[in-house]
């Protein structure tokens, strides 16, 4: 399965950033931790606008106005990233949307580029990262917006984990050979020193 991404493909993908979580175990907020010298966020929007037709950022309220990002804020709240698919999804004028975590630092184009294509010609509901080594990595996906019925109804009966979720739905899995592009930095000690 590798399948070429023509120039008009990123026309037809929506571009996500879920960066609305509470950071407690890193302690501050992850999206503004710097890499390269850019904010994570700053740079996951960078990287999405190459392949898609514009990004936005699901946190709450301007939380982002200082980086010059505006926002969507999650339209329920404290319910983790299994709700800012449900935004996304419900705002998304796309049938693909590229959704990705805000703490991916080594995140890179030609693999979301891999992700578009593939989603383009599989159509599943859902194709998703994996690691090798901890498995599905679906906060770096493609959701389509036929699974939004699916994804408000385990909200609804309080089924939250994001991975049962796309098991369920079958999604597509593909294995980057560099496992670096899905590590994210979750605590202190995840940051190179």
């Amino acid at each position: 399965m590798n399948y070429p991404l023509s120039e008009g493909d990123a026309a037809m993908i929506g571009g996500w950033i879920l960066a609305g979580g509470q950071s407690r175990r890193m302690g501050q907020d992850k999206a503004r931790l710097i890499v390269h010298g850019e904010t994570l966020l700053v740079r996951t929007h960078r990287i999405l606008s190459e392949v898609s037709a514009g990004v936005s950022v699901i946190a709450p309220n301007g939380m982002y106005a200082d980086l010059g990002l505006s926002n969507d804020p999650d339209r329920r709240v404290n319910r983790g990233p299994l709700a800012g698919i449900e935004t996304a999804l419900l705002l998304s004028p796309f049938d693909w949307n590229l959704i990705v975590a805000c703490d991916m630092p080594y995140l890179e184009s030609s693999w979301l580029r891999k992700l578009v294509a593939t989603a383009l010609h599989e159509g599943q509901y859902c194709v998703s990262s994996r690691h090798p080594e901890k498995g599905l990595s679906p906060l770096c996906a493609l959701w389509h917006r036929d699974a939004l019925p699916f994804v408000s109804r385990a909200l609804d009966e309080n089924r939250l984990r994001v991975r049962d979720l796309a098991f369920a739905l079958g999604a597509l899995e593909l294995t980057p050979t560099d496992p670096k592009i899905l590590a994210n930095w979750n605590e202190p000690g995840d940051i190179p020193a």
